[in-house]
């Protein structure tokens, strides 16, 4: 087990509430010991898949709820690595999300959600090396018709050899684990040019993530924090 899941699975006999920062990679937040919400840089915020389905009608609760989760479950795959060593977590007392549907998560469910996203990613294409390397498309394609989603469409389009998956993720406002499965299955087809040699994890890597896209329009935060505080 991680680092952050031994605290976890601590602050959760205590029934603590709060937050747990992570180095580099997110924030756990916790009621009475279970999970409520996490946030990673390398994964898209639940604004900003809000944001890029904006619809005037707004939302139905299933909707939020389903966004809200895939936002959690994003951010887990990268808080919540089971190979990557992580650097003192720090937990918060009293420390809320700014954003709460009133959701809760146990965190070994997390964990084994992540360990079984893992296996299904290693299954399409065996290395992790292209989750974090920038997206390459192959200077030619393998065979004489290729079908593509729209997402591996998009992804082709937005490519330009800097942006690694979780850049695309969130440029296009997609989740993260959509963004690593397309990318690996392009792979696997012959479509993108795979890192010759391992990138180094660890500190290293870490630094190397960008910081989240900031919302551009404080309404959007304000409306979608409404919405999902009446998710009683």
């Amino acid at each position: 087990m991680t680092a952050v899941y031994t605290l976890l699975a601590g602050l959760a006999r205590e029934r603590a509430t709060g937050s747990v920062s992570v180095s580099h990679t997110g924030k756990v937040y916790l009621r009475d010991g279970r999970v409520t919400h996490l946030e990673s840089p390398r994964a898209p915020s639940v604004e900003r898949l809000l944001t890029a389905r904006a619809r005037p009608a707004g939302y139905t609760r299933a909707e939020l709820q389903f966004c809200v989760v895939g936002a959690v479950l994003d951010a887990a795959y990268f808080v919540l690595p089971a190979e990557l060593p992580v650097d003192r977590p720090k937990f918060r007392p009293g420390e809320r999300p700014p954003l709460d549907a009133r959701l809760e998560f146990e965190p070994a469910w997390l964990v084994r959600e992540c360990a079984r996203r893992r296996a299904q990613l290693a299954q399409i294409w065996p290395s992790a090396d292209l989750d974090e390397a920038p997206v390459t498309p192959a200077a030619r394609l393998p065979g004489h018709r290729v079908t593509l989603s729209r997402l591996e469409w998009e992804i082709l389009v937005s490519a330009d050899r800097v942006a690694t998956p979780a850049d695309l993720a969130d440029r296009l406002g997609q989740p993260a684990y959509t963004v690593l499965l397309a990318v690996r299955r392009m792979a696997a087809a012959g479509l993108l040019v795979a890192p010759l040699t391992p990138r180094r994890r660890g500190r290293g890597l870490d630094r190397a993530v960008p910081p989240a896209v900031p919302m551009s329009d404080p309404t959007i935060l304000a409306a979608v924090k409404k919405a999902l505080e009446d998710l009683a």
